[in-house]
């Protein structure tokens, strides 16, 4: 077999696996994610966590996946997989579908730096840094990080165009580099440092906290939710970092390539793209995983979990009986 005949195979070959990848684990993902996501509200709503400033800011990250998700991957699902391109519909829809993505991805990035700044201040022994961990001011934290993220992000509505064959494109290639650099800086690399930092600094407060007597501003229950939130965001972390940095760093060097018309084989760039699309995979999961992390790091998070299966069963079973009662009752006073 010639050189070029078995490039051609390995190409078709690497398309091929890509199309079967972009139409089912990429399906997988979102119905998992969104599956977590939900049962992520669903837990940290209920009255141990709801009531924490840590667990409030969480709450509104997952909220901000599930739209990143809608806005992100459905789209991607649906043009990669199955060619239906819905940016191409309307310069609405172009323009709206990469903001909000993008802003939704951010803010949910954001939402975790809150809490791991509130773990920090909540477990400092200065009066004054505690009070940040208010549930009063968590509020007004979430609010007014979203409006700010909202207005800084304005760009994407203006260098993102709808053209006159119905395409919807970057108005220049400088704006592509600064996005990309934007990303890995910003998102990929910078918020996991600012993490760690904040992480680092919680873990050292904790030890300290610990060679004294409980203090009297926690009660003994709070302190183990605290701990217990504490070790979920150092994995959240780790796996945040893993997650989305890969593909930051691999979508700026195919730029970069591109930007000064580096000469790459067939071959090349078709390996490049199949690692390109397995680590978009995982850019894509790191809106679904956290779930994931909760369940397997938090034992607190468990224990919600686990309660809320019995109740669900034990609702559905008496809704099952009082339908068959109600079903029955019915029955004999027609045959009476």
């Amino acid at each position: 077999m010639s050189s070029s005949s078995s490039t051609l195979s390995l190409v078709l070959s690497l398309k091929s696996i890509t199309l079967q990848l972009n139409r089912s684990v990429t399906i997988l993902i979102l119905l998992l994610g969104q599956f977590g996501n939900i049962l992520n509200i669903y837990i940290f709503t209920r009255k141990p966590l709801r009531r924490n400033t840590c667990g409030l800011y969480i709450l509104s990250s997952t909220i901000a996946n599930i739209f990143s998700f809608t806005f992100g991957l459905i789209p991607y699902i649906l043009s990669s997989g199955y060619g239906i391109n819905l940016s191409t519909r309307s310069a609405f829809i172009c323009k709206c579908q990469s903001y909000f993505y993008y802003v939704c991805l951010i803010l949910s990035s954001w939402f975790l730096l809150l809490a791991c700044i509130d773990r920090y201040c909540s477990t400092h022994r200065s009066a004054q840094r505690r009070k940040f961990s208010r549930l009063s001011i968590a509020y007004r934290l979430i609010l007014i990080t979203t409006i700010i993220c909202f207005l800084i992000h304005i760009h994407f509505l203006i260098y993102i165009y709808y053209t006159s064959t119905n395409q919807c494109a970057v108005l220049t290639q400088t704006y592509i580099i600064f996005l990309y650099c934007y990303l890995v800086i910003f998102y990929s690399l910078l918020t996991p440092l600012i993490y760690l930092l904040f992480g680092i600094l919680t873990v050292l407060n904790v030890k300290k906290s610990s060679r004294r007597i409980i203090p009297q501003f926690q009660t003994v229950n709070q302190r183990t939710i605290n701990t217990q939130l504490i070790k979920i965001l150092l994995i959240q972390i780790l796996s945040y970092t893993c997650l989305t940095l890969p593909y930051s760093l691999m979508n700026l060097y195919l730029l970069l390539l591109s930007y000064y018309k580096v000469e790459r084989s067939q071959e090349r760039q078709a390996i490049e793209s199949f690692i390109l699309l397995l680590l978009r995979l995982l850019w894509y999961s790191n809106s679904g995983v956290n779930f994931y992390i909760y369940t397997l790091t938090g034992r607190l998070f468990r224990q919600e979990l686990i309660k809320i299966i019995p109740k669900y069963f034990h609702t559905q079973t008496q809704s099952t009986r009082t339908t068959i009662t109600n079903i029955y009752h019915l029955r004999s006073v027609q045959q009476s």
